[in-house]
This record gives C-alpha cells, structure tokens and sequence, in this order.
C-alpha cells in the first residue's frame, strides 16, 4: 500500500535544490491529495516530526522544515543536517 504523501516524497526526492519555498497550496497540488484545516492554520502541522505522516515526505528525503509563514502561505526547506 502507497503511503498517502508518496508524491510530495518523489518531489523532495528528485529535488536538487538545497533549499525549496513552497505554498501551501502548491504542496497540496504536488502530494495529490487534500491537507488537513490546520495546514493552514498551526505551524506544527510542518514540524520536523516523524510522528505526522507529512514530515516523512521531506525527512527522509534528506530535508527539513526551517520555516513556516501561515500568513503568507509558504514553507520553507533546507536539505541537510539539522
């Protein structure tokens, strides 16, 4: 069984940028399915943390979440260490 944000992953996985500023809405378009309300509106919802099935798109792809702007609607990314 695919894991619900296996494309948001492919992305991040063929990504060769070393960092990566994406709307929400675009990170929606590109995982191919609806995001929860508090995308929008909880920063934590982007947390580095393995526990939300999201975050696995990008941490295991080398990324990490380095900044969230709910009000202009974008999420920042950086690959590397922490």
């Amino acid at each position: 069984m695919r894991r619900k944000f296996w494309r948001l992953a492919e992305y991040f996985a063929q990504s060769t940028r070393k960092k990566i500023l994406l709307g929400i809405s675009e990170i929606a378009s590109i995982a191919g399915v609806p995001l929860e309300k508090s995308a929008w509106t909880y920063s934590a919802y982007w947390a580095n943390d393995r526990t939300h099935s999201i975050a696995h798109a990008w941490l295991e792809n080398g990324y990490r979440e380095v900044a969230v702007d709910l009000e202009a609607g974008t999420v920042s990314f950086e690959k590397g260490e922490a």
